[in-house]
């Protein structure tokens, strides 16, 4: 049984801190073959009391803002052979290291990525949800480069692999995309899968503007990108594709299927509004690929200083 380190930065107040714990400590994964690492990055007293002193749970500070310098702090204090991420305002399900571990002793895996829900399941919220764990299908079941993506609230990988291509770049966001894609570049698509059954619940999503939210952020940020990896957007055909997947599989009737559509029309004026607005990185940007990973304990240099606010405002 492979031993996996899990890694959940903290940032503010984080709400639904508790909820993250319990889902990891309920873990059906033996407790011996885990260690779960939480990385204070500026977290309320408040909401580090609700982690501090819980069995099994690691704190570990990080002074540099960001949550990649979070996550990072996190890889050089972990032992695992798989190292495992997700986020203070997710709750994991109950299998989800059972799956992670099920994944990746494919010899010819590296990296995973999971599905998520809301956290309430209304039929808007479902839907949108339902949609993008439809798109992440086509994706990494797809042979386009350009389209593959990683995301920190719900990834593994092997451990090897960070000492391999390096940490995470010290950005705001997208370094966990930066770092997915390096892996693709270097070992081939094959080897980062799209695994449903490793899914998480994602507490900060419980209606359509939140999704809505999301979507205006990530397009901000996502331009930024085109200076370190290629990257297109899916095309009409291919979001079309999706959306009829979508439709098949979960039974939608003709009024939910119109339903859908609507959500989806809405999510693309959140797209469009969010790519007028200037997205600015702060950091050096440092190449992700050169360094040596967590096994050498190499530190991620950050030039200029993040500002401390913008670290939720980026997750």
């Amino acid at each position: 049984m492979a031993f996996i380190s899990v890694v959940v930065p903290m940032h503010g107040d984080e709400p639904y801190i508790e909820q993250c714990v319990d889902g990891l400590l309920s873990q059906r994964y033996q407790s011996a073959a885990r260690e779960l690492i939480f990385v204070d990055n500026g977290v309320s007293a408040q909401a580090r009391a609700l982690v501090d002193g819980r069995r099994d749970v690691v704190v570990i500070d990080e002074p540099t803002p960001g949550a990649y310098a979070a996550r990072n702090a996190g890889l050089r204090a972990s032992r695992g052979d798989i190292i495992a991420f997700t986020d203070a305002d997710c709750a994991v399900s109950p299998d989800w290291l059972n799956v992670v571990s099920e994944a990746l002793a494919d010899r010819y895996t590296n990296v995973v990525v999971g599905s998520y829900s809301p956290a309430r399941p209304t039929f808007a919220a479902s839907a949108l949800a339902a949609y993008e764990n439809a798109k992440n299908g086509l994706i990494f079941n797809g042979a386009d480069d350009d389209l593959y993506y990683g995301f920190t609230n719900n990834m593994a990988a092997r451990a090897q692999l960070f000492d391999e291509v390096g940490e995470f770049m010290p950005r705001l966001r997208g370094s966990d995309a930066i770092f997915a894609r390096t892996v693709v570049e270097r070992y081939g698509h094959g080897t980062v899968r799209f695994v449903p059954r490793m899914s998480v619940r994602h507490l900060e999503i419980q209606n359509a503007a939140d999704y809505y939210r999301k979507v205006f952020v990530h397009s901000r940020s996502i331009r930024s990108l085109d200076t370190v990896v290629k990257h297109r957007p899916l095309s009409r055909r291919e979001r079309l594709e999706v959306f009829r997947r979508t439709v098949r599989d979960n039974g939608y009737s003709p009024g939910a299927a119109a339903g859908l559509m609507a959500l989806l029309a809405t999510g693309m004026l959140a797209w469009e509004a969010g790519g007028l607005v200037p997205w600015k990185e702060a950091g050096n940007g440092h190449a992700n690929g050169n360094g040596a990973g967590p096994a050498a304990h190499r530190q991620a240099s950050v030039g200029g200083a993040h500002e401390a606010e913008k670290w939720r405002r980026a997750m």
